[in-house]
Formats: structure tokens, C-alpha cells, sequence
């Protein structure tokens, strides 16, 4: 049923599904009503632009993205493709202040309904929006480091795919191998906390790395890594820890045994997980591969 006024309800099979109310006219579904909504497809991010990689700038490409205002209302975006230079100010810009060094930044699609921007902000829940921009998502995150670049914009290359975002530190770091761990040794049947702050994102969901061990004159290298506090069981014995994850070799005894390999974890809390080795490993280096957002594909 519809009046004049574009006010009105659509009804099937006796059941109110939507109201229309004002003018121009919004839609908005009843309680309890099944949908079928994917919040977005295609969704890719990067700094290399034309070949060239840039310090300053994302582009972002989606095949189309849902686009949700803070009242819950959305809009379908289709055809993607936004460029925002994060020494700007406003739409495709930064949305407030200027740009800080040795920060983590994140980088969203907005819309005012007609036109689509992108915008970075330091904000991962509720960046400030220009004026007439009411409707937002998040996309991904982005280390700012310490030095380079125009304007204090020295941001990592970043290679997004999805969910999963793939980011490079330059030399201006010192960390250009990206190293996020690197002890002489760990001690067996001991905890230890590994934070690399300016690796992983406060926000994300998951966090793979990449682990290479080697002891001298032994027969194994055996390390669990986990996202939460890992209890043995007596010993040196085997334990459990939350998204605990292992790597094991066991040969002959030699001059070196090594192992290594990737690992992911969920981010329980934030920017941090644990390395538990059964046994002593007299050679550890841990180096980053990327992370994940969930819900964006």
C-alpha cells in the first residue's frame, strides 16, 4: 500500500515487509524479516599505483561494497575505484588534523549518497566524515613509519586482497627484511610475549608470521605459538593454549636442526601472542607475512 505523501508498507503473503516514509523516500525493513545481503565482493587495496609505489596514497577497487550510515541505514556502492592521498584534508584525504609519523592509519570508502571518496583516519570506529558524508566501511589498516616522505607520509606498500592485507617496510624502518622477533635464543618450558606493535594493527583479526629455528647439536626444535596462556601439562610436556598452533622436527642428532614455517593466529589480544618452546631453540627469528579482517571479501 502506497499514499501520496510517500508513505506506505509492501505486504506479501500478509506480512508487512518494509515502510516507506518521507521524501525523498527511505525504505526500512521490519524486525524480523529474512535478507540475503553480501556486504561486498572484490575488494582490493593497494599503494603500487601504475607501477609506481607511493608513500601518500591508496587506491581501492571493489566489485561493490555495502555502505551503512551510524542510523544502520545502507546503500549498495558498485565500481569501486577511489584513490585517497593521506595528505590531504577531507574526501580522498585525511579526515582531520595532519599527518603523524609512527602511527597505524585506516583507510575507509564513504559516500553522501551520489558520490563515493575514500578517507584515512586514525580512527578504526569512527572516523570524523566530511560534510554530507553519512555513509561509511572500513577496508583496512596501514602503518605510518617513522621517517620519509613528504608531509611525514611514509606509509608500508600494502597489496590487498579481500580480508587479507600484505604489507612491505621499507629500509626508512631498519626492519626491511621485517623481522618482528629476533632473540639469541629462547629458554624450554618457558613463555615468551611477542608485541610487535608496529606489525600488527590494534583492530585486526588474525596475524600470520613466519618462524625459522635452528639448535645446535639436537635431536629436535619443537615451539608451540599461541594467542592466549599456554598451560603444560607437567614439565616439558606438550600443553594447550588458545589458536595454539606447533612446528616439530625429531632426527638424528646433527651440528644444526632446523625447521620453519608459517604460522596464523587470531589476535585475542590485541598485538600480541606467545611463543612457547618445549625445548631450548638456540637460534629464533620471526618475520611478518600479514594480516586479516574478517567480513570484507
Amino acid at each position: 500500500t502506497q499514499n501520496q505523501s510517500n508513505m506506505g508498507t509492501l505486504q506479501v503473503s500478509g506480512q508487512n515487509i518494509l515502510s516507506v516514509t518521507g521524501s525523498p523516500a527511505t525504505a526500512t525493513l521490519n524486525e524480523n524479516v529474512r535478507v540475503s545481503v553480501n556486504a561486498s565482493k572484490g575488494v582490493s587495496a593497494t599503494t603500487v599505483i601504475s607501477g609506481t609505489s607511493h608513500y601518500d596514497r591508496i587506491n581501492i577497487t571493489a566489485d561493490y561494497l555495502t555502505l551503512i550510515d551510524n542510523n544502520n541505514f545502507s546503500i549498495l556502492t558498485p565500481s569501486v575505484d577511489v584513490t585517497a592521498i593521506i595528505t590531504n584534508s577531507g574526501a580522498n584525504g585525511l579526515d582531520t588534523g595532519s599527518v603523524s609519523a609512527s602511527n597505524w592509519y585506516y583507510y575507509w570508502i564513504i559516500s553522501n549518497g551520489t558520490t563515493t571518496a575514500g578517507l584515512w583516519s586514525l580512527s578504526n570506529s569512527n572516523p570524523t566524515m566530511p560534510s554530507g558524508y553519512t555513509f561509511k566501511k572500513f577496508i583496512g589498516a596501514v602503518y605510518n613509519q617513522s621517517s620519509g616522505g613528504s608531509g611525514n607520509a611514509h606509509l608500508c606498500e600494502v597489496h590487498q586482497r579481500g580480508g587479507w592485507i600484505y604489507t612491505y617496510y621499507g629500509s626508512g624502518t631498519g626492519v626491511a627484511v621485517g623481522r618482528i622477533y629476533g632473540p639469541h635464543s629462547l629458554v624450554g618450558n618457558t613463555q615468551h610475549t611477542v608485541n610487535p606493535t608496529t606489525f600488527i594493527p590494534p583492530n585486526v583479526d588474525y596475524y600470520q608470521f613466519r618462524f625459522q629455528g635452528d639448535e645446535a647439536n639436537s635431536y629436535s626444535v619443537n615451539i608451540h605459538f599461541n594467542s592466549g596462556v599456554f598451560t603444560r601439562q607437567s614439565g616439558t610436556a606438550g600443553g594447550l593454549g588458545i589458536g595454539n598452533q606447533q612446528l616439530y622436527i625429531y632426527t638424528d642428532q646433527n651440528g644444526s636442526t632446523q625447521t620453519g614455517g608459517n604460522i596464523i593466529l587470531p589476535m585475542i589480544t590485541p598485538q600480541t601472542f606467545f611463543a612457547n618452546p618445549i625445548y631450548t631453540v638456540g637460534t629464533v627469528n620471526l618475520y611478518h607475512v600479514g594480516y586479516q579482517y574478517l567480513g570484507i571479501v
